[in-house]
C-alpha cells in the first residue's frame, strides 16, 4: 500500500484539520456575520468528517493498511 492511500485514511482528521484553520479565520474577522457564521460552520465540518468516516474506514482499506 502506497503512501496515498495511507493518507486517505487520515480523511476526516484533513477535514477537521482544514476547518479549524477556516474557523480561525472567521473568528478574526470585523464582519459580525461571519463571526455569527463560526458554531454553523463548525457544526457543518463536525458533520462532514463523521459523515466520510464510514467511505474512509472500509475493512478493505484498514486491513491492507497494516496500521491498525
Amino acid at each position: 500500500m502506497s503512501m496515498a492511500d495511507k493518507l486517505v485514511l487520515l480523511t476526516p482528521e484533513i477535514i477537521l484539520f482544514a476547518a479549524a484553520v477556516i474557523t480561525s479565520i472567521m473568528g478574526l474577522s470585523r464582519g459580525k456575520a461571519i463571526r455569527d457564521f463560526v458554531p454553523g460552520f463548525t457544526a457543518l465540518a463536525l458533520i462532514a468528517a463523521m459523515c466520510s468516516i464510514p467511505f474512509v474506514y472500509t475493512p478493505e482499506a484498514l486491513a491492507q493498511s497494516d496500521l491498525l
